[in-house]
């Protein structure tokens, strides 16, 4: 919605209870609006780091390296090996190299299932 971005609430909802909409909805909206214009401190939260310890900054690393694996599987890998395997209909000169993509993309993976891992385990079991 637009009045994220706008540095005023918007105006009080028509139905809404007089106390709630006089004390409540513009604090809960300027909330709202503080959070996702990226407060000081907000910023670090994508990657884990909104509170400043290494659990958190374990555990965001291990999700975007899975996240970038999860991207490799849908995007590359799995549309490589249809081309590879004659699942969707190519010429034959692009199935070398879509199976040479797909086999790159998985290994990739499989190096990057070992700090994935360790970043999942590592924020539940701290080793510091």
């Amino acid at each position: 919605p637009r009045w994220l971005w706008e540095p005023a609430p918007p105006a009080i909802p028509p139905g809404l209870p007089a106390p709630i909409a006089a004390r409540l909805y513009p604090q809960l909206v300027t909330a709202e609006i503080q959070h996702f214009r990226g407060v000081p401190g907000k910023q670090e939260s994508a990657i884990g780091l909104a509170d400043g310890s290494s659990v958190s900054a374990f555990i965001g690393i291990g999700m975007w390296l899975g996240l970038i694996m999860a991207f490799n599987v849908w995007f590359v890998i799995w549309p490589s090996q249809k081309i590879a395997l004659g699942i969707v209909e190519a010429p034959d000169d692009q199935k070398p190299p879509a199976a040479r993509r797909a086999l790159l993309f998985s290994r990739t993976n499989t190096m990057l299932s070992i700090p994935m891992l360790y970043g999942m385990l590592a924020a539940q079991n701290p080793p510091f």
